[in-house]
């Protein structure tokens, strides 16, 4: 490029290393724009870098192999979660880890709402969320529910959040649930627990 022309060797150096490094990973990328920092031409070799990540994660010429997001359309349960004004943080949109508070209301409100208490004790195994635009209160969030895996012990959900009549989604999540007994040990789900959980599978997997 153009800038390598006039960078003095030690900067082409350090670019070329850096470079390599952060086709790796997001944090070695992060790591070689902290150490290009103070040197010449930090702009265009933090350029550099970042195109190096991404065609690492993509793929040159190819398109990402992420999954389809699923259509609003494709959840078979929703729960409506109003929101309140101090779930906004301080840059007037509505907290990241709220997201997680909402998509556990809404499993736990459609198994209350069908007979499945605390008599029915469980866990969260894992959970995760895909942020895909941000919202502020006040506002009413949809969230979408079905299952994508119902094993002996375990139920894990896709969720889809929505602001209330809006198809674009406001961020995306999983969440697995452990049935468990006293001790905590995983067990198998009890059968009125499975016929409601079942509801919330796709039909081509009921």
């Amino acid at each position: 490029p153009a800038w390598a022309a006039a960078a003095s060797p030690a900067v082409r150096g350090l670019h070329a290393a850096l470079g390599a490094r952060a086709r790796s990973s997001a944090p070695a990328m992060a790591a070689a724009e902290r150490q290009l920092s103070g040197t010449l031409l930090t702009a265009a070799c933090i350029a550099r870098i970042r195109s190096l990540q991404t065609a690492g994660n993509t793929g040159a010429g190819k398109e990402s192999s992420a999954p389809a997001i699923p259509a609003r359309s494709s959840y078979l349960h929703f729960e409506k979660i109003r929101t309140r004004l101090n779930d906004n943080d301080m840059f007037g949109h509505i907290n990241n880890v709220m997201y997680y508070a909402y998509m556990d209301d809404a499993v736990n409100a459609h198994l209350l709402d069908n007979g499945v208490g605390v008599n029915y004790a469980r866990m969260v195994l894992q959970s995760g969320c895909r942020y895909m635009q941000p919202i502020s209160y006040p506002c009413i969030i949809d969230v979408g529910l079905r299952i994508s895996k119902l094993g002996r012990s375990t139920a894990t959900y896709d969720i889809g959040l929505f602001q209330a009549g809006v198809d674009a989604y406001a961020a995306q999540g999983t969440y697995t649930h452990c049935y468990v007994d006293a001790s905590g040990r995983p067990v198998s789900i009890h059968p009125n627990a499975r016929a409601v959980l079942s509801v919330l599978l796709p039909p081509d997997e009921n």
